[in-house]
C-alpha cells in the first residue's frame, strides 16, 4: 500500500510542477452545497456526486445511478450552475459526465456618454468527464478530464485540464481516510494576446465517520489547499456534519483563507432516494451566497 501511495504522490507533484500556474477562477469553485456547508472540505471522504469536485478516486464508491443538481447564487447577478450524471460499473468502477456553467444575467455594456446600449455576453462552460477504480481494498483511484470555453463579449478562449486523485482508508473504529488530489493541470487559449495560467491546486484531506449512538453518526474533515504559483498561497477548510435516523443532517464548517476565517452552515433532507441540501457561505464585505442542491438516486 505505501508503494502505491509514493508513486502516485511523486506523479502528481511531478505533473504539478510541470503544468502549475492561474484563471479562470470558475475551475475552483465549488458549486455543491452539502461540501459547501462544511467549509469546502471533502477530500477524503468523497463518495458520491461531491467526488466530481473533490476528488474523483471516491466516485467508485456509489452504488446507483445518480443525478445530481446545483444552483449557486453569488454576487451582482452571477450564477453558478451544475449537473451531473453519475453511472456504477462492474468490479469496482464508476464513471460521471458532468457540466458546469457560470454566468451572469445583467452583464450591461455602456458607451463613452454613460448610457446603457446593450447586454455584453459573459458565460463559461465546462465539460467534465470522469472515471474512477478500486484499486485495492483499502485505496481508489480516480481522474477527471476537463474541457472548457469562455465568452466575454466579443472575444472567446477554450482550455482542457485534468484532475488526478487517490483515496486511501487507513483506519477502522473509527473508519479514517486520507485523500490527495491535483487539480486543473492544463491549458488554455488567450481572450486576444495574453494566456492565463489555470489554477494549478494540491488538495490534501483527512476525514473520520464515527458514531454517537444508534441515531446518530458524525463526519469530520479537514482540508488543506496549495495553489501551485509563486506565492504558494495556502488555503485550508473543515466541516462537521450530523446524520440524524439518516433523515437530517446539520451541517457546520470554516474556511480559513487569505487571513480571514469565515463560518458556514446548512443543512441536507434525505427522503427515499431523494437528497436535498442548502449552503449559506459568508464572503466577508461582499456578503452571504446561497447554495441548493438536489440528487435523485434510482
Amino acid at each position: 500500500m505505501r508503494r502505491y501511495f509514493l508513486i502516485m504522490f511523486a506523479v502528481c507533484v511531478f505533473m504539478g510542477t510541470v503544468f502549475a500556474a492561474v484563471s479562470p477562477a470558475f475551475l475552483i469553485v465549488n458549486p455543491d452545497a452539502k461540501t459547501a456547508a462544511m467549509g469546502n472540505a471533502y477530500a477524503a471522504l468523497a463518495d458520491s456526486n461531491n467526488s466530481v469536485i473533490f476528488n474523483p478516486a471516491g466516485l467508485f464508491s456509489i452504488k446507483n445511478t445518480e443525478v445530481f443538481f446545483s444552483h449557486f447564487i453569488s454576487f451582482a447577478d452571477t450564477n453558478y450552475d451544475y449537473v451531473s450524471f453519475l453511472l456504477p460499473l462492474d468490479h469496482g468502477k464508476a464513471t460521471a459526465f458532468s457540466l458546469f456553467c457560470h454566468y451572469t444575467t445583467s452583464f450591461k455594456e455602456y458607451n463613452e456618454l454613460g448610457d446603457i446600449v446593450g447586454n455584453i455576453d459573459y458565460y463559461e462552460i465546462e465539460g467534465i468527464a470522469s472515471y474512477s477504480q478500486n484499486i485495492l481494498n483499502s485505496i481508489s483511484a480516480g481522474g477527471n478530464l476537463k474541457v472548457f470555453t469562455s465568452r466575454l463579449s466579443a472575444y472567446s478562449k477554450n482550455g482542457i485540464c485534468v484532475d488526478a486523485g487517490i483515496k486511501i482508508k487507513i483506519a477502522t473504529s473509527p473508519d479514517a481516510y486520507i485523500g490527495l488530489v491535483l487539480q486543473n493541470l492544463g491549458t488554455q487559449s488567450a481572450y486576444i494576446e495574453t494566456v492565463d495560467n489555470l489554477p494549478a491546486n494540491l488538495k490534501a484531506g483527512i476525514g473520520f465517520k464515527f458514531p454517537l449512538n444508534n441515531n446518530v453518526k458524525t463526519t469530520l474533515q479537514i482540508d488543506v489547499n496549495k495553489l501551485l504559483l509563486e506565492t504558494g498561497q495556502i488555503s485550508m477548510g473543515a466541516g462537521l456534519e450530523f446524520a440524524i435516523n439518516n433523515t437530517l443532517y446539520p451541517r457546520l464548517g470554516c474556511i480559513f483563507e487569505n487571513g480571514n476565517n469565515n463560518i458556514t452552515g446548512g443543512v441536507g433532507f434525505v427522503w427515499e432516494t431523494i437528497e436535498v441540501s442548502y449552503a449559506i457561505v459568508p464572503y466577508d464585505a461582499l456578503g452571504l451566497t446561497h447554495r441548493l442542491s438536489l440528487a435523485w438516486k434510482f
